[in-house]
């Protein structure tokens, strides 16, 4: 029996290196410079990401940077004086020329210095990505979206709670924003279209103290 005891030490040695070498990793592959304008810049970083039983391919990184992020640590994808801003989808893209135009529609640029983040939560900053100010339209009532039917495995069917997912504002009903204005005061306002806002699919919104409270009007 002490004959096996080289063999389990062996053994036990192979598991434990598969582990440390097949374990959570991701590499930098490529990037490109989106905007770069008097108040911030804007890149697209690609990376190849592993994780086991998981995910294995390409992601991507929109990242942001200006005066108010230069001390800002770096991270597991982001560069050092950059925060990462958005997601951008690159599963099996060859070079990061391929992601630009998803990345590019994930903002847009009002007076050469605000900053408005699109998809289903709107994000505003007027400082070069220093801080956001948000609007999510899941905080509006109930009585003012059209709800969509929850999938089965959803409460109260099934036995998860959905009440922080999207699926009133994905595919075609994610919000489409425009007309954004922020003022000097605290001043903000945008349009937001949806098929999910009652009753015509499209509300104005409101606030007068930099996004800590909204107003919302049909």
């Amino acid at each position: 029996m002490r004959g096996l005891r080289p063999i389990r030490l062996a053994a036990v040695l192979v598991v434990a290196f598969c582990v440390v070498a097949c374990g959570p990793s991701i590499r930098r592959l490529d990037e490109a410079v989106i905007h770069e304008g008097p108040a911030f810049t804007l890149k697209v970083v690609r990376y190849y990401e592993n994780l086991p039983l998981s995910y294995s391919g390409e992601i991507g990184s929109l990242q942001c940077s200006s005066e108010s992020t230069r001390t800002a640590p770096a991270g597991r994808t982001n560069d050092a004086g950059w925060i990462e801003v958005g997601y951008v989808p690159a599963l099996r893209s060859p070079d990061v020329h391929a992601i630009v135009n998803a990345a590019r529609r994930q903002f847009f640029i009002v007076d050469n210095e605000v900053l408005v983040l699109t998809g289903p939560v709107l994000r505003i900053s007027t400082d070069g990505c220093g801080k956001f100010l948000r609007w999510d339209p899941r905080t509006l009532p109930k009585t003012m979206i059209d709800r969509v039917e929850m999938p089965a495995h959803c409460a109260p069917k099934g036995p998860v709670d959905c009440s922080r997912d999207d699926y009133d504002f994905v595919g075609d009903r994610e919000p489409v924003y425009a007309d954004v204005h922020v003022g000097t005061a605290g001043g903000v306002s945008f349009l937001v279209r949806s098929r999910s806002f009652k009753p015509e699919g499209v509300l104005r919104v409101y606030s007068s103290d930099f996004g800590k409270t909204w107003r919302v009007e049909p």
